[in-house]
């Protein structure tokens, strides 16, 4: 398994998420996966499972995710 870690500040692209989770904290994880160019985010955290995609970025649990690739 390859495992890859990118740092980011959505502020540097000029990326800024507002409004879009119940729980406004979890904004700035869209945000930052919006700025790596994430194809997904995985996750256990309602909230954000709740939204289930945000421009282009697939959010799932990681069951979700594990039965992509089987």
């Amino acid at each position: 398994m390859n495992e890859v870690v990118q740092m980011v500040n959505p502020e540097e692209k000029g990326i800024k998420v507002s409004g879009i989770c119940q729980d406004k904290e979890d904004d700035l994880i869209i945000a930052c996966a919006g700025a790596s160019g994430a194809r997904y985010l995985v996750t256990g955290d309602k909230d954000l499972l709740a939204v289930k995609e945000y421009k282009g970025t697939l959010i799932k649990s990681p069951r979700e995710f594990e039965l992509l690739w089987v």
